[in-house]
């Protein structure tokens, strides 16, 4: 049936590979013979002795990392486990917070809550239309000389270079207070560089009691800029918590729900009228 073109990215060669095996076929390797599959565009940059590989994919990649993993999951029966999915978006979530991406976490959640919005819904859906609404929630990345924040190369280099704090008791604390979301921002003088954190290798020591940072691509030469907000920072957390309390009674149910009804969602009948031809 060829590749599942709701899942559009993410999956899709998983699901290929599924659907060889449910027919009896086995996936093996041929000695010479390749084929590149790549995250984003990955690029090696050097700083003096530091080295980092940047993936440089597209933000709007966050709505679809946990959407097709689960409909891959539930159509295959592959068994993700509630408490680990659970904990898996959880951890990156409050990551994309603590970098004051709340975009990326409104992106991650949204793939959440389409999944348990069901496979009617799915089959319903225009792919191009869903994929260009999107889009549109994503960040942008502008020319930095368009951006609020000037961009700072030696800032930049700086961010890339910080340690993370060594004693185990400042550790702690920055755990403790969501790594300074609960402080105050620091105040910078007047003539202090901007905070610049690179996009793909940001820590969470670049954002520190941090008002506002420009996130960086290297790849692209363009940025972004995020700004700490308690009010979204609380909005996304409330949005979790109705997430994870869902997944307690909705998330076994969805997935036998995918499982049993994924012909459905194969079938050459749904193609047709799909792609209208």
């Amino acid at each position: 049936q060829g590749f599942d073109e709701n899942l559009f990215i993410d999956g899709v060669d998983n699901a290929i590979g599924y659907q060889f095996h449910q027919i009896g076929c086995k996936v093996g390797y041929i000695k010479g013979i390749s084929l590149t599959h790549t995250i984003g565009n990955p690029k090696v940059i050097h700083l003096g002795k530091l080295k980092f590989s940047l993936l440089n994919y597209n933000p709007i990649r966050y709505y679809y990392i946990f959407r097709n993993r689960l409909i891959d999951d539930s159509i295959h029966d592959l068994k993700y486990k509630r408490k680990n999915f659970v904990r898996d978006l959880s951890e990156q979530v409050k990551r994309e917070i603590v970098y004051y991406r709340y975009k990326n976490a409104d992106l991650l959640m949204d793939g959440v809550n389409d999944f348990y919005n069901g496979i009617d819904w799915l089959m319903a859906q225009d792919g191009e239309a869903l994929h260009k609404s999107v889009m549109g929630r994503g960040y942008k990345l502008q020319d930095i000389n368009d951006l609020s924040v000037p961009f700072s190369y030696p800032a930049y280099e700086q961010s890339c270079r910080t340690p993370e704090p060594p004693k185990r008791r400042t550790r702690i604390w920055r755990k403790f207070t969501a790594n300074g979301l609960m402080l105050p921002c620091k105040k910078l003088p007047v003539n202090a560089p901007p905070v610049v954190a690179p996009t793909f290798t940001a820590r969470p020591v670049n954002f520190y009691r941090v008002e506002k940072a420009l996130n960086y691509d290297y790849c692209s030469r363009k940025a972004f800029v995020t700004q700490k907000s308690y009010k979204e920072t609380f909005r996304l957390m409330y949005k979790l918590w109705k997430i994870r309390l869902k997944s307690r009674w909705k998330y076994r149910k969805t997935v036998r729900s995918y499982y049993e009804r994924r012909k459905e969602l194969m079938s050459l009948t749904f193609w047709q009228k799909y792609l209208d031809i």
